[in-house]
């Protein structure tokens, strides 16, 4: 009896152990999931790490993840600030003030006129200068027909100007005013010193305003032929007219007249006039007009003799 007591304490010993959990087992079966669950805790911070994004702490640790990304967000508030501060602060150095302004392609305007009208001044930052602005205010002017600005830094402004051509003295009555190849009125004038007279019956004078284009279209074709005629001619012509029908006729030094007829084809006829005024004064001719209008044929008249046809020019 007393030998199987304790076999007895022993067995139930052993069941004990055996009905009751170990608790080394119990971590041992716990381990693998616990590793995995910290793999995946692992990985998702260093994802958050990688994005920027805040990483949670906890109470005893520090901020809590919405004051953290408010520091965040006053940090590039105050980075924006002081960036800007940095770029006013550059811009208004006194490094970039206009030291020098130049002005060319000017003959009639003076380089003063330019430059009060353009609005720029020395010693204003280079920052200021508008360009577009610029070549507004300049092409008010009607004797500037462009205008191109540049800056070149530190402390220089460059305009460049084309002025516009007078073609022509368009006849008014009490006077003349000059007129640009595209027909805008550049100014007035008491004469029509060494240009080409461009009258024109069918124009109504109270229309016609200096820094406008001329509203007649027998005024602009009238500038624009002007402009345009072939150099052999050019320097024989002392007026054109458009007449009461807006057919041309061109008036040469020597008192010639010449009918060049309706706008339509009329350049192809200016082409012929110089051969033709070459031919007619080679013979010794005495010429009141001669007549292009037809095609095919010119037509003299003679002063003092009836209109006949002056055959081809050799």
């Amino acid at each position: 009896m007393a030998g199987g007591s304790p076999a007895s304490g022993g067995g139930g010993a052993g069941r004990g152990r055996r009905g009751t959990t170990d608790p080394r087992a119990s971590v041992r079966r716990a381990t693998p999931s616990s590793r995995g669950e910290a793999a995946r805790h692992y990985q998702a911070a260093g994802t958050r790490r990688s994005r920027g994004e805040a990483m949670p702490r906890t109470a005893g640790g520090g901020a809590t993840p919405g004051v953290a990304a408010a520091g965040e967000r006053l940090l590039r508030f105050l980075a924006v600030v002081a960036l800007l501060c940095g770029a006013v602060s550059f811009t208004g150095s006194s490094v970039f003030d206009i030291r020098a302004i130049s002005v060319a392609g000017n003959r009639a305007v003076p380089a003063s006129d330019i430059v009060a009208r353009a609005g720029v001044r020395t010693g204003t930052s280079l920052f200021t200068v508008n360009a577009s602005r610029v070549r507004d205010r300049l092409r008010q002017d009607p004797r500037i027909a462009a205008v191109s600005v540049g800056v070149a830094f530190p402390d220089r402004v460059s305009i460049t100007v084309r002025e516009r051509t007078a073609v022509a003295a368009l006849r008014l009555p009490g006077g003349y005013v000059l007129l640009g190849a595209d027909g805008v009125v550049i100014t007035p004038s008491g004469t029509p010193w060494a240009l080409l007279t461009l009258t024109v019956d069918r124009l109504d004078p109270a229309t016609v305003q200096v820094g406008t284009v001329v509203p007649s279209p027998d005024a602009r074709l009238g500038a624009g032929l002007a402009a345009s005629l072939p150099n052999g001619l050019r320097p024989d012509v002392a007026a054109l007219r458009l007449d009461q029908t807006g057919e041309v006729i061109l008036y040469m030094r020597d008192g010639i007249a010449v009918r060049a007829g309706a706008p339509e084809g009329i350049r192809d006829r200016l082409d012929r006039v110089a051969d033709v005024l070459t031919a007619v004064r080679s013979r010794g001719m005495r010429v009141e007009y001669v007549d292009l209008r037809f095609p095919g044929s010119v037509i003299v008249k003679p002063i003092g003799g009836p209109a006949g046809p002056a055959g081809r020019p050799g």
